[in-house]
């Protein structure tokens, strides 16, 4: 769709289509390999994926792997949010026993 009008897809697998789960499991796969056999963890569904990290530096090299190495196609899009968990979570008290 472009400006509220439906194009015809000139290649591919149209998005939300039966075949575009598999073939980014099949494409994917390596991805998964990889970044299990550097410890880094992360959650994959289908063609979303989050890579946790303990910095944003550490981040940021993350994501630079993953657009240069492994995610080459010039098709493919690669966001980034970085959340820094501690801000996220509540603030402890420590009290001298």
């Amino acid at each position: 769709m472009e400006n509220g009008i439906v194009m015809d897809a000139e290649g591919g697998s149209p998005q939300g289509g039966n075949l575009s789960p598999l073939l980014a499991n099949v494409y994917l796969n390596e991805f998964n390999k990889e970044f299990q056999k550097r410890g880094v963890p992360f959650v994959r569904y289908s063609d979303d994926f989050v890579l946790l990290a303990t910095s944003e530096r550490a981040a940021k090299r993350l994501l630079e792997t993953s657009t240069n190495i492994f995610l080459t196609s010039p098709y493919i899009l690669i966001s980034m949010h970085i959340v820094s968990l501690p801000a996220m979570l509540p603030q402890q008290t420590h009290e001298a026993q």
